[in-house]
């Protein structure tokens, strides 16, 4: 499984990755999860949504840590509890790549590695 983390930041490349990742390996797992402050902020909404009809193994995850009272999504900001909610558990070959700020990576990456993912499978873009 590839796992992506992402906040609007470095978003344009890292969908290049994705598209190419979807179409190499349609085989295997990948999950996005796309931290933003509003709804309105999501970039290709409409794009993300059909990259899931098109890939049965490709799934996305939006976080708000603004939503308006409307949004049926996770809501939150970036925390341990929400990944062991949302994450598989680490296991052998799985990668994962993230692209946000800084203070959003590191602490994405020391949080990942409490729960067990390996330093090596850890790949940050900022």
């Amino acid at each position: 499984m590839l796992l992506y983390f992402l906040t609007t930041i470095g978003f344009t490349p890292m969908m290049k990755l994705i598209r190419h990742y979807l179409s190499t390996n349609s085989h295997k797992n990948c999950k996005l999860i796309f931290f933003n402050r509003t709804a309105h902020d999501i970039y290709y909404k409409q794009q993300l949504e059909e990259l899931e009809a098109s890939y049965q193994n490709f799934s996305v995850l939006h976080v708000l840590s603004n939503g308006d009272p409307c949004w049926q999504g996770v809501r939150g900001r970036l925390n341990k509890e929400l990944l062991q909610e949302h994450l598989p558990k680490p296991r052998a070959g799985q990668q994962v790549l993230m692209c946000g700020h800084m203070e959003f990576t590191q602490a994405l990456i020391c949080m990942l590695l409490e729960m067990d993912y390996a330093d090596e499978c850890l790949h940050a873009f900022t």
